[in-house]
């Protein structure tokens, strides 16, 4: 690939529809060319982000399987939960902007109380999961974790409840 101005980049080029732009800030203090592919650092905190608009991303890795009380990881998209009782979760910091994580009850002989360490709002950092496909799925913003739906996949029409 030739290398590209910024002024091309951010004014002519119109067959992405300026969509670098959309998600990179280039600003003046930017370098003259870009060239070749582009890589971008990722991190709890640092991504792809253009204003309230974060690009969501899925962990490369195996899905978890939870059985009981405990921790589950954030180095998996999907965490599939069955319980022996009433059983208490948690949940702790992302490690990517974006980060996606949905965690579900498979198994249930008893409530499942997922507690958020790093919640949106300390009003929305407990979700209690009482049926079999209840699930919550959340986004990691580089500092908390925002609830994206909650909802059940086996009947449809139940939640998880939130506090």
């Amino acid at each position: 690939m030739a290398s590209k101005t910024r002024a091309f980049l951010k004014n002519d080029n119109k067959d992405f529809d300026n969509i670098l732009d959309s998600y990179l800030s280039l600003s003046e203090t930017s370098a003259e060319t870009v060239a070749g592919g582009i890589t971008a650092a990722s991190s709890a905190t640092l991504g792809f982000k253009k204003g309230a608009m974060l690009v969501s991303c899925y962990p490369d890795a195996a899905q978890e399987a939870k059985a009981g009380a405990g921790a589950c990881n954030v180095t998996s998209f999907y965490t599939a939960i069955t319980t022996d009782g009433a059983d208490a979760m948690t949940l702790a910091a992302g490690t990517e902007l974006g980060q996606l994580k949905k965690i579900q009850l498979v198994g249930d002989s008893g409530d499942a109380t997922l507690t958020i360490a790093d919640a949106i709002s300390a009003s929305l950092d407990v979700i209690t999961m009482a049926d079999v496909g209840d699930f919550v799925l959340c986004i990691w913003n580089g500092t908390a974790w925002r609830v994206l739906e909650l909802g059940n996949d086996a009947d449809g029409a139940t939640a998880p409840g939130i506090a």
